[in-house]
């Protein structure tokens, strides 16, 4: 099962009262476990270092490769979700990651789910909807922006809060936590009361992104505020 990564910040809060959580990453390809931030060992905001048996190194466009003893003999039949065992014996997971300094992985996203904006940037994003989930009043955020000139963000918010207040503290949070890249050019709100929710979300949560991307775009727009972001019309 894989997941958006947990903010840095919950983690820090979490471990501030004494509860201290463990982040791993593995995939059964590998017989499970990649890596893990060990007791005594821990950096927020990565998955933990590889185990000793596991090798892991990135390709060029970023996709986390893995070699390991652990690997898997292959598949019993085709399946279009299953990923690439090179010539070289690494496992092409499928995930988009970053390797630091001392070792540590960092996921940032599906390389099939990677965006580019008609400008060229890439945005991973999951790591951007995991930040915007921070905020309390977020039930679910989607980003698009394949072909667009700026990213677009779709934000499920609790019923009955003023659109005006949520669409603030979005912009806010945007511009304080996230890179010019990253964050939602234009804000589009929803009330997690409206109908359609269950069409742009599965029921887990995951945002259905080319129902996603339909939705925003029929959205009218209003002149750009300060800052250069903007929004949809309430």
């Amino acid at each position: 099962m894989r997941r958006s990564p947990r903010p840095p910040e919950i983690l820090q809060r979490l471990d501030a009262y004494g509860l201290t959580v463990h982040e791993g990453y593995g995939l059964s390809e590998n017989s499970s476990v990649v890596s893990w931030n060990f007791p005594g060992a821990v950096r927020f905001g990565t998955v933990g270092r590889p185990l000793d048996h596991v090798h892991a190194e990135l390709a060029d466009d970023g996709e986390l490769l893995i070699r390991s003893t652990s690997l898997f003999a292959g598949y019993t039949r085709e399946d279009p979700s299953s990923v690439v065992v090179d010539d070289q014996g690494r496992l092409h997971t499928g995930d988009l990651a970053e390797i630091d300094a001392d070792g540590y992985l960092r996921i940032t996203g599906r390389k099939k789910n990677l965006v580019i904006t008609a400008g060229g940037r890439n945005v991973a994003p999951e790591w951007v909807e995991a930040r915007y989930r921070e905020l309390g009043f977020v039930r679910e955020a989607a980003v698009v922006a394949d072909g667009l000139d700026q990213v677009h963000g779709l934000f499920v918010i609790a019923a009955g809060l003023d659109p005006a207040t949520a669409r603030r503290e979005i912009t806010d949070f945007g511009r304080q936590k996230l890179s010019g890249i990253e964050r939602a050019a234009v804000v589009h709100l929803m009330s997690e009361d409206d109908p359609a929710y269950a069409t742009c979300f599965t029921v887990t949560g995951r945002p259905r992104r080319d129902v996603v991307r339909a939705h925003v775009l029929k959205q009218p727009r209003t002149p750009a505020p300060r800052g250069g972001e903007t929004k949809e019309k309430a």
